[in-house]
């Protein structure tokens, strides 16, 4: 799947995806999040997308307002933990966390950013916008405050 190919019938307009899946290393339920959290206060455990969307306070207000921004395009942001994974998305990453999966009009799943490519990021909301609007799936007027 060419998800940024606007030539492709399922694609919208633009040829940005319906969706776009922002995958945590780190389970969901209570004591997955506890034990993150503990892990990550220790040195022992580390999720480079927690970084970029998440501050010391819970989530960071420029991820908030980018993935807002990204709705007015109509992309749809998903975040989940590797533990809530729709099957399908589950299917194409592998189990190789964290990731982002952009998820074409037809439902098909590609993914578009891995550990290494997020961890380039260094926790930075528009260094991830910039990978994402370099690669064509989303909007460069889509990215945060720089």
């Amino acid at each position: 799947m060419d998800i940024a190919d606007s030539s492709s019938p399922t694609a919208s307009p633009a040829g940005f995806p319906a969706s776009l899946t922002f995958v945590y290393d780190a389970d969901g339920t209570f004591r997955g999040e506890v034990t993150y959290i503990v892990g990550h206060l220790l040195g022992r455990l580390s999720c480079s997308m927690c970084d970029i969307s998440h501050g010391p306070l819970g989530r960071k207000k420029a991820w908030v307002a980018w993935a807002d921004t990204l709705a007015t395009h109509q992309i749809n942001v998903v975040t989940t933990h590797r533990d809530e994974l729709d099957p399908e998305v589950a299917a194409v990453i592998q189990g190789f966390f964290p990731a982002v999966v952009a998820t074409d009009h037809d439902g098909s799943h590609c993914v578009v950013m891995t550990k290494a490519q997020l961890e380039t990021c260094d926790g930075r909301i528009d260094k991830l916008a910039s990978h994402l609007e370099a690669i064509g799936l989303v909007p460069t007027t889509a990215g945060p405050d720089r």
